[in-house]
């Protein structure tokens, strides 16, 4: 049965849409006011987000309405089912080991972006264009909730963070999910069916946001990838409409003469607050040092894992600082090395492999890694995976997108309707005119 012709396809669509809308922007400091989701004790049920939940909804709605044999397509599901079969591993061994709270964090964070993805996936083309529609509406708000933050340096979410320097969270919890979650959908933004000008301005919106989010790293990373990906639209527009690519580069140009100008007057400084103390600090330098912690415990607990708690612990005692912001080293503490090297390999494969399999979907998925990489989100319950794995298979296969572009077959030549039939034999002497 095709997807498209399935009952309830616009349906499924909109739930979908607002389950990881919450997903995304129900942050948990907002959820630790009405239930215990980041205490270290409560009702397990409470552990779980409710968009995880509404999610999975979506993804059983998904499977009543679907023939049973076409749910698993592996050129789209192939790196899903291996992150799946990551996450169970790491989840078997800890509670093998009697450590509960990680399987909380598996489910909430990796199970719920496999579906999520998968569930994209088994939308229709035309429905899987109103998820990243969505989603760039509500990061657009987003991002003008960070500029509103960012100019009276009051947030409208609560933030259980003490920081020197005032930085900007929206919707999204931290500064740090704030400036990767921005740059995430700044890379997403070509993919929209919009005219050229207006998706380079919302990549130019976006790239603010990630300025005013104070994340250093997403900030160098956004710079970069904004300009690979002008450069790919480009590329691309100048062959199908050279006039409207001629008048984007002029304007290009103009902007390039202007921003010197506009950089002395002052906003450079507004923009690059966080680059007073150089691109290399002491924040910086932390997430290299923190693998010094590794020193400090057993054999035992290298390979089989050890305790989050002990590891805030160490981190305070021996580096003066208790934020960790270290995927590999929090993976290591909490399932262990060899647990690690499988989970964390199957985050990056999956997500890698996902790009380079949809058209336009290599720089995004690039540009995640690279800025998720410098936090933790990739080890705490965090909508990351979920939205960028939602918006990797909104992307369609390059195989798919190639497919029109093959050469084809010549047309068979007609024959003339004087040469239908069989040809006269030409062995036999032609036959005696009628006398007139």
């Amino acid at each position: 049965m095709r997807v498209n012709s399935r009952p309830y396809e616009l349906e499924l669509a909109l739930f979908f849409c607002a389950a990881l809308a919450v997903r995304v922007f129900l942050p948990p400091p907002f959820l630790d006011l009405f239930i215990p989701y980041t205490a270290s004790s409560g009702f397990i049920a409470f552990k779980i987000h409710p968009g995880t939940y509404l999610i999975v909804v979506a993804a059983l709605f998904e499977i009543a309405r679907s023939d049973m044999r076409a749910l698993i397509d592996m050129r789209k599901h192939a790196p899903l089912l291996i992150l799946c079969a990551a996450t169970a591993f790491a989840a078997l061994t800890s509670l093998a080991q009697g450590r509960t709270q990680a399987v909380g964090y598996l489910i909430d964070s990796i199970i719920c972006g496999a579906l999520a993805g998968w569930i994209v996936t088994r939308l229709a083309p035309q429905m899987r264009q109103y998820v990243l529609v969505t989603m760039v509406a509500l990061m657009g708000l987003n991002t003008l909730v960070s500029l509103f933050e960012y100019i009276t340096h009051n947030r409208i979410m609560p933030f259980r963070y003490n920081e020197a320097t005032f930085r900007p969270t929206a919707f999204l919890g931290h500064p740090l999910d704030n400036g990767l979650i921005t740059l995430t959908i700044m890379m997403f933004t070509p993919a929209l069916r919009w005219p050229f000008a207006v998706r380079l301005g919302l990549m130019t919106f976006f790239l603010l946001g990630v300025f005013i989010s104070g994340a250093r790293a997403s900030t160098l990373i956004a710079c970069l990838f904004y300009l690979l990906a002008f450069i790919a639209m480009m590329r691309s527009e100048s062959q199908r409409n050279p006039r409207t690519a001629g008048m984007v580069l002029v304007g290009v140009l103009a902007a390039v003469v202007i921003a010197p100008i506009l950089l002395m007057s002052g906003l450079a400084d507004a923009l690059l607050y966080r680059f007073e103390g150089g691109v290399v600090d002491k924040s910086t330098m932390t997430r290299i040092d923190i693998f010094g912690v590794l020193r400090y415990i057993s054999f035992q607990e290298l390979m089989l894992g050890s305790n989050i708690d002990k590891l805030h612990m160490l981190s305070r005692v021996y580096l003066n600082n208790g934020a960790v912001e270290s995927p590999i080293v929090m993976m290591i503490f909490q399932f262990g090395l060899v647990v690690m090297v499988v989970l964390f390999g199957a985050i990056m494969y999956s997500v890698l492999r996902m790009g380079m399999a949809r058209h336009m979907g290599l720089l995004a998925a690039l540009a995640f890694l690279l800025s998720a990489n410098t936090n933790n989100v990739l080890n705490v319950k965090s909508p990351a995976l979920s939205f960028v794995f939602a918006l990797l298979c909104v992307l369609p296969l390059k195989e798919i997108v190639a497919a029109p572009l093959a050469p084809a077959r010549a047309p068979r030549r007609l024959r003339r309707p004087t040469d239908i039939g069989p040809r006269p034999d030409t062995t036999q002497p032609d036959a005696p005119r009628p006398q007139t």
